[in-house]
């Protein structure tokens, strides 16, 4: 499902793009992040209060920047990868001792920027695509629970501040709250009362990155 979904996503990245080459001041970018993750705690379905580890993230990304006047928007495709340690967590009276998450999406970013007349420019943003989720080796005591990836639609919103070093390169410190939506899990509970395992993937994300506009 995942592969189906991605095509789609592309293309529409394309034809909101396609705009950028025929104006002026339209400057082509690729750019990298890696940082740190905290997630939410999931409360979806029989499951409750699932805690994780501070987690990793990365990401990398193609796109424009519109150059404007006085302000200026950016549009990106960005890849990015998201992983975490369960710490905990509760199924119907059931403690959830083991496991790791993983999110990897594909979203379309946008982001406007507000000029200052120095090298910092503070900037919001938002995207939207699709993620796959992992549930890898949850456990419930000694016994394996879950070990299942699902599609999700995902959605991001964040702040941050570019920091210009030169007329190409640009240090970005930003901040991300990532999110998706609920999706039900297989597992091996023989129990039918636990087969309605739903989770969604909640993180607040702390990035550093560096991008070179063309």
């Amino acid at each position: 499902m995942f592969a189906k979904v991605i095509p789609v996503v592309l293309l529409f990245c394309v034809a909101s793009a396609l705009p950028s080459f025929a104006g002026d001041g339209h400057r082509p970018y690729i750019g990298a992040q890696f940082g740190v993750n905290a997630g939410e705690k999931n409360d979806a379905g029989l499951v409750s209060d699932m805690e994780f580890d501070t987690g990793i993230g990365g990401a990398i990304s193609i796109g424009f920047d519109h150059g404007w006047r006085y302000a200026h928007a950016r549009s990106e495709l960005e890849f990015a990868y998201r992983q975490a340690d369960i710490d905990g967590g509760n199924l119907d009276g059931l403690d959830i001792t083991d496991g790791q998450a993983t999110a990897m999406s594909v979203l379309f970013n946008l982001y406007y920027s507000v000029e200052t007349e120095s090298i910092f420019t503070p900037y919001f943003m938002g995207g939207l695509g699709v993620a796959s989720l992992e549930l890898d080796n949850v456990e419930i005591g000694d016994t394996a629970f879950i070990d299942d990836s699902q599609a999700a639609f995902a959605y991001q919103a964040g702040t941050g501040v570019d920091v210009m070093l030169t007329d190409n390169w640009t240090l970005d410190l930003a901040y991300r709250y990532f999110g998706t939506a609920d999706k039900e899990f297989e597992n091996n509970a023989v129990d039918q009362a636990f087969k309605a395992f739903d989770y969604r993937y909640e993180s607040h994300n702390a990035f550093l990155g560096l991008r070179y506009t063309f």
